[in-house]
């Protein structure tokens, strides 16, 4: 059986425009209010000016790309509740060495954001970020999603790994694996 003529133009058209659009979506400034109140909810709470540490490779548009937008979102500050977001653009090269308070991975890293993972770990920092599959391979300890629903999620072995642990309160809101 074939498909009518307009039929496969129809589903060409479509896989061509699904080729397209990015393999993440964009972090948003409700996906950064939603950061922000995760660290809020930590059993010891940040406060005050917590430096945030985008972390992303210059080899890759994507992470390169989603780090300028955080920084831009992220200038000047982003108060959420007592916390005072501040960004700082960090390289994958360099996190290990990186003066931060909680890493933000920038999205479509794949394997190389064992790094990060690895600085997380060592250094017990929170990891936070809007790619989920990275949460779902355990390098990063936090994902969140506000579009369409809010959506946080939690590994957790990369928590317990890197000492992140969170109230029991918000543990209720939270989907962990």
């Amino acid at each position: 059986m074939t498909l009518p003529r307009y039929c496969r133009a129809l589903l060409l058209s479509c896989s061509a425009m699904l080729l397209t659009l990015p393999a993440q979506a964009e972090v948003t400034a409700g996906d950064l209010q939603i950061m922000g109140r995760a660290l809020t909810f930590l059993d010891k709470p940040m406060s005050g000016e917590v430096t945030v540490g985008i972390v992303y490779s210059a080899d890759n548009p994507q992470s390169a790309h989603d780090a300028q937008d955080l920084q831009r979102l992220l200038a000047g500050g982003l108060r959420v509740g007592n916390v005072l977001l501040k960004p700082l653009v960090v390289s994958l090269e360099h996190v290990a060495q990186a003066n931060v308070g909680v890493l933000f991975l920038t999205a479509g890293l794949g394997e190389q954001a064992a790094a990060v993972e690895i600085a997380s770990r060592t250094r017990h920092l929170p990891c936070i970020t809007s790619d989920l599959s990275q949460v779902h391979s355990g390098r990063c300890a936090i994902g969140v999603s506000s579009e369409p629903t809010v959506e946080i999620l939690v590994n957790r072995a990369a928590a317990q790994a890197s000492g992140t642990t969170f109230s029991t309160l918000f543990r209720m809101m939270i989907n962990e694996i």
